[in-house]
């Protein structure tokens, strides 16, 4: 994926980078145009998720943040947060989808975040069950 930097995203202010995906929203049954995105602190992940664009309304988005551990901090949907405890198990679906941006960002990027990416990896999969 072609993975271009930014200053402001609509879902995380900051510092980051996104990429167009060819899939739909990971929590929406229809297509709109959607991007995935990687916010970072310095060389720290800080969250890895997803944005769309409908024609009729607002953006949308949904991502998980990290703490300075590279622990899941919360799950954002559009208009609700869902904090760590809270967090009981993440659809395969959309964990393989999170997943292969993170992959894909760690083939470009590798340098300045591989270490901190690969822990929230880590934290993703807990989530499903999967073993890495």
């Amino acid at each position: 994926m072609n993975w271009e930097e930014y200053w402001k995203n609509p879902a995380i202010k900051g510092e980051g980078f996104w990429t167009d995906v060819p899939y739909g929203p990971p929590a929406l049954s229809e297509y709109h145009p959607t991007k995935g995105f990687i916010a970072v602190d310095g060389f720290r992940i800080a969250a890895i998720g997803h944005v769309w664009f409908p024609e009729q309304q607002g953006p949308g988005s949904h991502y998980f943040q990290f703490d300075n551990d590279a622990r899941i901090a919360g799950e954002y949907h559009t208009h609700r947060i869902i904090l760590s405890g809270a967090i009981n198990n993440i659809d395969p679906i959309l964990s393989d989808k999170l997943i292969s941006l993170a992959t894909s960002f760690r083939e470009k990027h590798a340098d300045n975040f591989a270490r901190s990416l690969d822990r929230c990896v880590k934290g993703l999969l807990s989530l499903t069950g999967k073993k890495n």
